[in-house]
Parts: C-alpha cells; structure tokens; sequence
C-alpha cells in the first residue's frame, strides 16, 4: 500500500507534468473562434511560444506539449474541422514542425539536465572527500562516515535505482565480475550502464535471485566504477 504521502506527491508530479499542455490545448480550443481573424500561421506561432516554454521548463511536460499542440492545431485549425484528418501539405509541414520544434527543445532540455546534474554530483563527491579526509582524525558516528564514504567513492551510485528479480534469462544486459587478474592490470575499471538497465549477479550461486540496476528516468546511460558497483552488490548479498 502507498503511503498517503507518496500518492500526493505523485499527483503533484503528474499535474505539474499536465499543466502546460493542458494550457496548450485551451489556448488552442479558445483560438478555434476566431481562427479566421488570427490566421493559421499566428495560431501555429503562438503553440510554438507555449510549447518551447514547457520543453525548456521539463522536458517530459515538453514532449507532451508537442504531441498535444500537433493534434489540436490539427483538430481544431485544419480543414477538414474537428477531425485528424489533414488535406493541405502545407498543413502538413506546419504540424510538423510545431511538433519537431517541442521535440528538440525537450531533447535539449534534458541534455543540458542530465550534465548539469552529473557535474553537480561530481562536484559535490569531491566536497565530500574533502570532508571526509580532513574530518576522519577526529570520533564520528560510523553511519555518517559510511555514507560519506560511499558518496564520495561513486556519485554515480545516486543516479541509479536498484531491485531484486528472480526472473531467470531476464532479457538484460549483463555486468561481469573481473578476475582477480584483471583487476590487477586495470583497477579504474568503468562500468557504462545503459539505459534500459543491467543484470548483476552475485557471487554465490546458490542464490537464484540477481540484482537489476537501471539509471533514473532520463539521465540515460550512467558510467561508474566498477569497484563501487561490485562493494555494493556484495554488500546487498551478505544481507539475503
């Protein structure tokens, strides 16, 4: 059961995510009166302005706001009326720009978020072992010092969200343990977690179930190293 808490953050996600598009769409129903006095091309022009301010604001409310000034420009302003339908190849183009204008702009934006996010991480891992090192000599409880310690080794760690699957084949990548003499010729060993995802499987066979790590929504693939990776599974397999 969720937690009341998590079902109204949830809803505020999603009306945050459906606003923009929602204004979208009711600027598009309003104008349909008076499409003839503003001209298709000023219709298109004005959804432009709203789309790209939603894909620069989120990308994921960019992308709907695409889809949705596309099918209302379409519906309420293109003949024949009210209906999905197109005639015009010059209407064809217009739809299809408006649309591909929100799409590289949601694009864009979340590109830009994913780096900014990732040199942010980065920044704040050094912070941390900074902290870290210069605060050791002196008694600190064992739990804030894990916890920095593990920020400070893998940033990465904080992109990723984890489960445990007991599906056998599951249709994943998979990320291999090294050899004892590979990790002696390449200790810096990476790590790239695509986005879709990766199996990693513990080391004691017994246990059926494995590990699947994949990056949150929208930062797609995440490098990490691969001795964080493995002290985290490990760690994950001595609890089980």
């Amino acid at each position: 059961m969720s937690h009341p808490n998590q079902l109204q953050s949830r809803f505020r996600n999603v009306a945050q995510l459906l606003i923009l598009p929602a204004v979208i769409a009711f600027v598009s129903l309003c104008t349909s009166s008076v499409r003839e006095q503003m001209g298709l091309v000023n219709v298109a022009l004005a959804l432009a302005i709203l789309t790209t301010i939603s894909a620069m604001i989120d990308w994921k409310s960019g992308i709907i706001a695409s889809f949705t000034a596309g099918l209302t420009l379409n519906y309420f302003h293109t003949k024949p009326l009210h209906s999905l339908r197109i005639t015009a190849p010059g209407d064809i183009w217009m739809i299809t720009l408006l649309t591909a204008l929100g799409l590289f702009t949601s694009l864009f934006t979340a590109i830009r978020v994913r780096k900014v996010l990732q040199q942010h991480l980065s920044e704040h891992a050094d912070d941390v072992s900074h902290l870290l090192l210069t605060r050791l000599f002196e008694n600190r409880p064992v739990a804030d010092v894990w916890h920095e310690s593990v920020e400070s080794l893998c940033s990465g760690l904080t992109l990723v969200e984890v489960r445990i699957d007991v599906v056998p084949n599951l249709r994943l990548p998979v990320i291999a343990r090294l050899k004892t003499s590979d990790h002696r010729t390449n200790p810096e060993s990476v790590v790239v977690l695509p986005e879709c995802g990766a199996v990693v499987e513990f080391s004691n066979p017994a246990i059926r179930s494995h590990l699947v790590l994949t990056p949150r929504t929208g930062m797609g693939s995440v490098s990490m190293p691969r001795s964080a990776v493995f002290a985290f599974v490990d760690q994950i397999e001595r609890t089980l």
